[in-house]
């Protein structure tokens, strides 16, 4: 496996592929620009650790943990079986350029055989589109897992915001760089999971993704989180990405051992592929 910037925010060369991958190219110097993929999954929550505590604050949290987690579920094991044509309508969450509408206005057509009238705008982030033949949830959603992006129906709960900066504060979440390039071995956590989280405010997928890397911080004190925004890809802290840890675009995350040792690495916004890392990791050492 290879190895937090706000300067001036400036877009990536690329807008594809939800405008958060890094230009590359080939020896033939033709352009290669990294997609970025991801489905989500609902954080768990810990109650019953946090009460043995006794902590106030963790009671606190894990309350609030608890209500997000029971509240917030991209799709349920039984929400396919609601399959109906006719008008769809649905927020698309994460898309952070103009162009990211046709990349979503593609995968669906791709995804969902027979539909038209399909349209996504920007502004209001908003999709429609018509099905002949009847749909569920599930394969609408599933039409777009491969982009990072996420979808609310107008029955869903709003989506994850990021935990309140005071109770951030009591956990092992730092950001270690706006811009500037980082050594990963002075930012782990000595004895704990390191999750490296490279974000930039452009990316619309990244702001998706570290709210659950927060609840997951909160949920399991095996875990830390350190927040590497690059600002964009010209910035040292991008440039080392893409030099040193050949970094595919964002969302993108790394993850150390307890020991410091690479664990592994997870593009896009795919929280269950992280837990999936760091739980089977656990199980193994147990």
């Amino acid at each position: 496996m290879r190895d937090e910037a706000k300067t001036d925010f400036r877009r990536p060369p690329a807008e594809a592929a939800g405008d958060c991958a890094p230009e590359h190219r080939d020896d033939a110097g033709l352009r290669k620009v990294a997609g970025l993929g991801g489905v989500t999954k609902g954080a768990g929550s810990s109650f019953a650790s946090c009460v043995r505590r006794g902590n106030v604050r963790a009671i606190l949290l894990c309350t609030l943990l608890l209500t997000c987690s029971l509240g917030w579920s991209p799709a349920s094991d039984t929400e396919g079986a609601e399959a109906r044509a006719g008008e769809w309508q649905f927020t698309v969450l994460g898309m952070s350029c103009k162009s990211c509408t046709k990349s979503v206005a593609k995968a669906l057509k791709k995804g969902l055989p027979g539909i038209r009238s399909v349209s996504v705008e920007f502004s209001t982030k908003q999709a429609r589109f018509i099905a002949r033949q009847p749909v569920t949830k599930e394969q609408v959603r599933a039409s777009l897992a491969s982009l990072g992006f996420e979808l609310r129906f107008p029955d869903d709960p709003a989506p994850l915001p990021r935990l309140p900066a005071e109770l951030r504060a009591e956990l092992d979440i730092k950001t270690v760089s706006r811009g500037e390039a980082i050594s990963i071995e002075e930012n782990l956590a000595p004895g704990k999971y390191t999750i490296f989280d490279y974000v930039a405010d452009w990316c619309g997928p990244c702001h998706l993704l570290t709210p659950k890397l927060e609840r997951l911080v909160a949920e399991n004190d095996r875990v830390a989180l350190r927040i590497v925004d690059i600002s964009d890809w010209e910035s040292p802290a991008g440039k080392q990405a893409t030099r040193e840890f050949e970094i595919p675009g964002l969302p993108y995350v790394r993850v150390y051992r307890p020991d410091g040792s690479a664990l592994g690495q997870v593009h896009g916004n795919h929280i269950e592929m992280i837990r999936a890392l760091i739980d089977g990791e656990s199980s193994e050492r147990e």
